[in-house]
């Protein structure tokens, strides 16, 4: 595009590549014409395309983590939520999701497990983590108490924003042996 005086003017909006995830950078993600776009705003279209991915996927976690706490219902029935989760909750994912049973369970899993990780589900709404660095942190941190899980949540960040793969596991399990060796010292391990 240019406005007439050959100096080209992007198709991207004003300010498109700081947009946070959510319904306004749908829409401007949505409305700009990709045939018009050179090289670099492409991959702006492409980092705000996952952006609103990773928005979206924690959009679905957080359902899913209401949907654990639904008892079991009809269409028509009335809104009802339990104080802890329904112990089958995980088997309505397969089927509605055509999901393996395993997946199901898995999701839910982490879908419970980011109530305790507030920086870690931060993170992810703001787009800001992949569902898979989400799955590797909640993977590690399983078999913790929901406090202790809390504790590396907040001593993992923001470092972790910085590091991928392997050097994500390192850090986690890092800062699990420093809330480990505090617990021993306090005698309120396991």
């Amino acid at each position: 595009m240019s406005d007439g005086d050959g100096v080209r003017i992007s198709p991207l909006p004003p300010g498109f590549g700081d947009m946070l995830p959510g319904p306004e950078l749908v829409a401007a993600l949505a409305g700009v014409d990709r045939n018009a776009c050179n090289g670099f705003e492409v991959g702006e279209l492409v980092r705000a395309g996952r952006k609103v991915a990773r928005w979206a996927e924690s959009l679905s976690l957080g359902d899913t983590q209401i949907l654990a706490h639904c008892p079991p219902c009809f269409k028509d029935d009335e809104a009802e939520r339990s104080s802890v989760p329904e112990p089958r909750a995980a088997e309505l994912l397969s089927p509605l999701l055509g999901w393996t049973n395993y997946r199901s369970d898995q999701f839910m899993l982490i879908a419970l497990a980011l109530s305790d990780l507030p920086n870690t589900r931060g993170a992810l709404e703001r787009g800001e983590l992949e569902f898979s660095e989400v799955r590797t942190i909640v993977d590690r941190l399983t078999l913790l108490t929901p406090a202790d899980r809390t504790a590396v949540d907040e001593a993992i960040f923001p470092e972790v924003l910085k590091l991928r793969a392997g050097l994500l596991r390192l850090h986690i399990e890092a800062e699990i042996l420093k809330v480990s060796a505090s617990r021993t010292r306090e005698g309120a391990w396991m």
